[in-house]
């Protein structure tokens, strides 16, 4: 990178410094000195793109930066005092409760797209307001005609007709 800098952009400032800038051209810098303040100055700010935590969200090989591969989305949006993973989200009109072993938060936006910012966790849909992680499913049960799948928090969480088929498919139910 710095010498791609170097090639394209001593030219083009030298000629400037010694054309426009300076009254007499000799005085001006010669271009290897102009090449060393242009490679000084981008080794500069490449470093510092480095050293600064979070500044770059995918580095110069495509690497992701550790910021973005710790979890799913949604945690940006939580306090940070937030604790533990989640394992359910659910919905109370234009609120969404994010539930972790140890507490919950709420907060406000669309189901769809909480479950979208869940992105890099495997989960289900259960019932049109409520979405488990799979990873925090303990058991399925029945009592009567409904069906509810316990997390490993104790919570039991309903299942709905439309889903069922699809957790089936999933071999999270075998009733």
């Amino acid at each position: 990178m710095i010498v791609l800098t170097v090639l394209c952009f001593t030219p083009p400032l030298w000629f400037l410094t010694r054309h426009l800038a300076v009254q007499e051209p000799s005085l001006g810098p010669s271009i290897l000195k102009m090449s060393y303040y242009v490679a000084a100055i981008t080794l500069s700010i490449c470093a510092l793109r480095r050293i600064i935590p979070g500044f770059e969200p995918v580095g110069y090989l495509g690497e992701k930066s550790p910021q973005q591969s710790q979890g799913p989305r949604l945690i940006r949006r939580l306090s940070p005092g937030f604790e533990g993973p989640i394992l359910r989200l659910s919905v109370r009109d234009h609120y969404v409760d994010v539930i972790s072993g140890t507490g919950s938060e709420t907060i406000r936006m669309r189901f769809a797209d909480a479950i979208d910012e869940m992105d890099t966790v495997k989960g289900h849909c259960t019932h049109r307001s409520h979405w488990v992680v799979e990873e925090a499913i303990v058991d399925a049960g029945r009592d009567g005609s409904k069906v509810f799948l316990t997390l490993t928090n104790g919570d039991q969480v309903p299942v709905s007709r439309k889903y069922k088929p699809d957790l089936e498919e999933a071999g999270i139910l075998k009733l």
